[in-house]
């Protein structure tokens, strides 16, 4: 006699109880499953590059010690002391050899040490020198609010280096420091406010959304 379902069980549907089995059922039929050869030879392709035993685990229904038995018997050494890749260092161009995980969270730029990364920083100084300028940052954030609802954490950031210069097409908002120093660092990050479009091309949504900042700000 099959089970009764219950609906009222902590407060789920009839619809969520019957796509919960359905979906705990593909995972069972997954792991009923062998893995064809196929599937093998990207799971050692796949670990020799930067993927790890847990993305090959979740992908085909398995447990990461059935995704190192195929591993063990390919002959792949899993172990720490196996783990490190070589790349390149960005600013010495020699080669240098870091653990996967570290390759996998900084994906772009790979140095020797932090002598490296701070000649690689500062490799525009003397063509392009940063001008500090207390004022003109305080001048800057005031102007940045007559069109954007500018938080404590956000940062203005001089597109050209100059604080001074606070023309709109040379100011970008940023969400907090680590998205603007990620900026720098030339990942691929968006500032939340740009100058030059700085009613984001809805000028009446902007309005409502300055009422509702300055009211903020006025409580």
């Amino acid at each position: 006699m099959r089970r009764k379902v219950t609906y009222d069980r902590n407060n789920k549907s009839r619809e969520e109880v019957l796509a919960a089995r359905k979906r705990n059922e593909e995972i069972r039929l997954k792991r009923k499953s062998r893995l064809t050869e196929e599937q093998k030879r990207e799971i050692i392709e796949g670990y020799n590059g930067l993927d790890t035993v847990i993305h090959f685990a979740n992908k085909y229904g398995k447990s990461r010690q059935g995704i190192y038995k195929v591993l063990w018997k390919a002959g792949i050494d899993t172990s720490k002391q196996n783990s490190r890749r070589k790349s390149i260092c960005e600013n010495c161009k020699k080669e240098v050899f870091k653990v996967k995980s570290q390759l996998r969270r900084y994906y772009k730029h790979h140095f020797c040490d932090y002598r490296c990364y701070y000649q690689w920083l500062n490799r525009n100084e003397k063509e392009n020198p940063l001008i500090m300028s207390r004022y003109g940052s305080m001048k800057a954030r005031t102007l940045v609010r007559q069109y954007f609802c500018l938080l404590r954490k956000n940062i203005v950031h001089h597109e050209n280096r100059n604080q001074n210069d606070n023309r709109l097409e040379n100011l970008r908002v940023f969400r907090d420091v680590g998205d603007h120093v990620r900026y720098h660092r030339d990942y691929d990050v968006e500032p939340i406010w740009d100058g030059r479009d700085p009613y984001g091309r809805r000028k009446k949504l902007h309005d409502r959304k300055r009422k509702v900042c300055l009211k903020r700000n006025l409580e």
